[in-house]
């Protein structure tokens, strides 16, 4: 699922892009990471694959915020300066005017990955690297990412941001979920577009839940409480840290009558315009009539499925066409009263219509 994520969503895989054309570029980059980035090991690997496919001039290092400290400035000094460039430095000029005027530190050499999880050390380093750069000008220095979650930071606009939360929409979980529902043993292609959509109604943009949800098909469709719940409490994300699912069982009842909705609703639509279409001159002789809710019906193409139902007994339709009508009455009542269908209820639509 993560391969299918990274490399098959075009946003996701355009993310990655983004930060790997940045850095060849030689462009320092904050990237911005919602704290449910699914499978975020394998979106390092791939950009870090990336980099050694198209760069041979630097090496990316990737440091978390424990391993670098506090004082931007001083790390970079200890670490990419040789002792003999250390004995040129003078705290006058500052470490930031140092490192960008020294042209033999080993900083032009490196593409430098900095995780941060505390957003005062973030700013500490991006406000470091704006003032380097200011410094370096046009010339060859280091290249910075610069990642970090919880709130998006603001810069002097001197250092771009990559969001993955402006990047990543519900257009890409529902593709995900669909591409996911694909290898999934469901008996037609509608209970899989079902189960992707209600997955994606009901998780939202937790990729990773979704992933579990989907891969448990017919028993998500029956009991999607019951499922994520025994996700939440048996299963681990691929970072190792616990599912959280806080939405009560009102949301997962509406998810599961909206999505009902949009998927029975243009079959049955489309059976009572075919039906009108066959029987149009029966039911032409028996207007204009009044409708069940009072208004009144001039021509065919105004009746409704209640409208049908109750004077089919009038025309001669099929046995067939009348278990179809019937179906369709059965299911449209509840639905329009805003109440689910059962599965099995809903997979004869599925086949019927």
């Amino acid at each position: 699922m993560d391969q299918l994520w990274w490399t098959h969503i075009n946003n996701a895989r355009l993310l990655i892009n983004r930060i790997t054309d940045s850095l060849i570029d030689n462009k320092s980059l904050i990237l911005h990471l919602s704290d449910q980035v699914p499978w975020y090991d394998t979106m390092r690997r791939l950009v870090e694959n990336e980099m050694i496919n198209k760069s041979y001039m630097r090496r990316l290092k990737y440091k978390r915020e424990n391993e670098i400290g506090d004082d931007p400035g001083k790390y970079l000094f200890d670490h990419y300066c040789g002792e003999g460039v250390k004995l040129q430095y003078r705290p006058a000029m500052g470490y930031a005017q140092f490192l960008a005027k020294e042209t033999t530190n080993t900083l032009k050499q490196t593409y430098l990955w900095l995780r941060f999880d505390s957003s005062e050390r973030a700013y500490r380093w991006i406000n470091f690297i704006e003032e380097y750069q200011k410094h370096l000008g046009d010339a060859a220095g280091g290249v910075f990412l610069i990642e970090v979650r919880g709130a998006l930071p603001t810069t002097n606009g001197r250092i771009e941001i990559l969001s993955y939360d402006n990047m990543i929409g519900p257009y890409d979980r529902i593709v995900f979920n669909m591409l996911a529902a694909a290898d999934v043993r469901l008996p037609n292609g509608l209970m899989k577009q079902y189960l992707a959509e209600l997955v994606s109604s009901v998780v939202g943009n937790d990729i990773e839940l979704s992933a579990e949800c989907v891969k448990r098909g017919e028993h998500f469709l029956f009991d999607p409480r019951g499922v994520i719940q025994s996700i939440v409490e048996e299963q681990r994300r691929s970072d190792g840290s616990m599912y959280e699912f806080d939405r009560g069982d009102d949301h997962i009842e509406q998810c599961e009558w909206t999505e009902q909705i949009k998927l029975t609703f243009p079959l049955m639509e489309n059976f009572r315009r075919k039906l009108i279409e066959r029987h149009y001159a029966e039911i032409n002789r028996c207007l204009p009539s009044p409708s069940g809710f009072g208004e009144k019906i001039n021509e065919p193409k105004e009746a409704d499925i209640g409208f049908l139902y109750h004077n089919a007994y009038r025309w001669s339709l099929t046995t067939e066409e009348w278990d179809r009508l019937k179906m369709c009455r059965d299911a449209r009542n509840p639905l329009a009263h805003i109440k689910t269908l059962d599965l099995d209820k809903l997979q004869e639509i599925f086949n019927a219509l």
